[in-house]
């Protein structure tokens, strides 16, 4: 009997659901300002795009996923960011903080 609880308990903290948030600071890589109003496009495995937000005017991004799986870290981010004027960025991450420089054209 405790052999089987143990065996529920270890399936439960394995599968319990969670959520990751990542968080993504963007500047230029000549003056080191912050670059506002940037696409970013969060992406799924096959490069489709989930979803798709703007940094702010500190040139930060904040996404949050919900997942399963907690005690392996979840997925991994993959995003693409691009701004007029900039060479387009891609990523993939799987830590929750970046700061990333953009260089120009």
């Amino acid at each position: 009997m405790k052999l089987i609880f143990i065996t529920l308990l270890t399936i439960f903290f394995t599968s319990c659901e969670g959520m990751k948030v990542l968080t993504i600071t963007i500047i230029s890589s000549e003056n080191e300002q912050p670059i506002s109003n940037a696409d970013v496009y969060f992406l799924n495995r096959k490069g489709i795009v989930l979803d798709s937000v703007q940094t702010n005017s500190i040139g930060q991004v904040i996404f949050d996923s919900g997942f399963t799986g907690m005690m392996f870290g979840g997925p991994k981010f993959r995003y693409r960011i691009s701004k007029d004027g900039y060479v387009t960025l891609h990523g993939e991450e799987k830590w929750p903080q970046r700061t990333m420089k953009m260089m120009k054209q």
